[in-house]
């Protein structure tokens, strides 16, 4: 599952490979395999020298020589709270096909897309980041009925504080929060 794309989608943004990173969710029980994968194919884990302490406990970070961004290999994401086998449950279920490059990948749908980009811009606090833009945009575009499926999947996925948190920045994620 691919974030960065389904956000591209999802906003219309002008520039679709517009994004610091490419992230992609894992199921926990296959990160090992694929964290495997990637190596095979030329990826270095930027996490390797660190100590166990201080790697992230939600992604590791590949990069490759030529590719000019770096990979963040997704067990779950800051700001969901169940289990990261049971994150990926719901997730998996909420996917929808998306070609990307010529290729049908899977992506979050709506719902999730959202509450990945405001979980984004909660971690990355508000300001002149893609983060933000793309929060100003979705709190923009989305409707009223889009935001309560949002706020839904935020509380099936014990994440609605860090939800409210994320859209708390701007007048309509605060009115959204009031409502839900």
């Amino acid at each position: 599952r691919l974030k960065g794309p389904a956000t591209a989608a999802l906003l219309e943004r002008d520039d679709p490979s517009q994004c610091a990173d490419a992230d992609l969710l894992v199921a926990p029980d296959r990160c090992e395999a694929a964290s495997a994968a990637l190596r095979d194919a030329g990826f270095v884990a930027l996490d390797d020298p660190l100590r166990p302490v201080e790697r992230s406990v939600h992604s590791d970070t590949f990069a490759r020589a030529g590719l000019g961004t770096t990979l963040d290999l997704h067990r779950s994401f800051p700001g969901l709270l169940v289990d990261p086998a049971d994150a990926w449950t719901v997730l998996w279920q909420r996917r929808t096909p998306l070609t990307v490059a010529g290729e049908l990948l899977q992506v979050p749908d709506g719902a999730a897309t959202a509450l990945l980009i405001a979980l984004h811009a909660a971690r990355n606090g508000y300001g002149t980041g893609l983060s933000s833009t793309d929060l100003r945009r979705a709190l923009d575009r989305l409707d009223d009925e889009a935001w309560c499926e949002t706020f839904a999947l935020a509380e099936q996925l014990n994440a609605t504080q860090a939800l409210v948190a994320g859209v708390r920045f701007l007048p309509r994620g605060r009115e959204l929060s009031v409502l839900h």
